[in-house]
Order: C-alpha cells, then sequence, then structure tokens
C-alpha cells in the first residue's frame, strides 16, 4: 500500500480488524455517524498503519519487530444494522465519502464474482488473446455459446 501510495495508485482494500493504527484525525461529524440503507459509518479517519518488520535473531528465528509507516491511509468501518458485520476499508483516496468508498468496493466485488462465473460456470478458464479485442471476443463467444 506504501508503494502504491509513492506511485499515485488510488486504492480501496478491506482490512483486518485487529490491524494496528494510530488514529491522526477523525472526519465523522460530531453530529452521528453517516447512515444509509441497512449501513452505518462506525469510523472515518486518517490512520497511520504499523507494519511488521521481518527480524532474525541469533537462533535463526524469525520475528516481526512493529513498526509505524509514515504515509497517511484513510479507514472507513462500516457496520450492516440488520447481520451486524462490520467491514474496514483502508484507502488512499481521501476525497470521496465513506458511502462512495464502501460502493467502489461492492462493485469491485461484483466484477470478481462475474469473473468467477465466467470461470467457472462457462469454462472460460483459458485466453487465446492478451489484448484488449482478442479478450472481448472470447467473453461474447463464450456467453453467446452459454445462452444457446
Amino acid at each position: 500500500m506504501k508503494e502504491f501510495e509513492e506511485k499515485s495508485v488510488k486504492f480501496i482494500v478491506r482490512s483486518k480488524e485487529n490491524r494496528k493504527f494510530e488514529e491522526v484525525e477523525s472526519y465523522l461529524t460530531s453530529q452521528g455517524s453517516e447512515r444509509w440503507d441497512d449501513w452505518r459509518v462506525l469510523k472515518d479517519s486518517k490512520v497511520k498503519l504499523y507494519t511488521g518488520i521481518p527480524v532474525q535473531n541469533k537462533r535463526g528465528n524469525v520475528h516481526h519487530r512493529e513498526e509505524k509507516v509514515e504515509t497517511d491511509f484513510r479507514l472507513v468501518v462500516i457496520r450492516n444494522e440488520k447481520t451486524k458485520k462490520e467491514f474496514w476499508f483502508l484507502t488512499n483516496e481521501f476525497e470521496l465519502s465513506s458511502k462512495e468508498i464502501a460502493d467502489y468496493y461492492r462493485k469491485r466485488w461484483d466484477i470478481e464474482v462475474f469473473f468467477r462465473f465466467l470461470k467457472q460456470e462457462l469454462n472460460l478458464s483459458h485466453l487465446v488473446s492478451l489484448n484488449k479485442n482478442g479478450i472481448e471476443v472470447m467473453v461474447y463467444m463464450t456467453m453467446i455459446a452459454s445462452m444457446l
């Protein structure tokens, strides 16, 4: 993620709930958290993350030393009020709202499910061509053949 930030590549990823971080600034207003549909924002903050640096001791065992990354990231935590399930998102995009971040991740997941469908159900596991036109032709041919 640090390399992506250095190269100005925008990303949104899911994080583990036990990820260690230090909060720099909170973006939540004092009026309460943002809500939409069944979702509620629990945390929306600028954070500094901790990472583990592998260190080998004298006996040859590898341990991880905790080190804080100086790059700022944004942590958005949302919860579904019906299922009580929490999702933690890390991003380097500070201009989007927390709803947009959650929506972008959901759209990314829909794309992954679609490609899994193509590979498993329609048996499109090997691409004959790697250019854009060749891939489009393969996807269209596979979908037409499956509908027939």
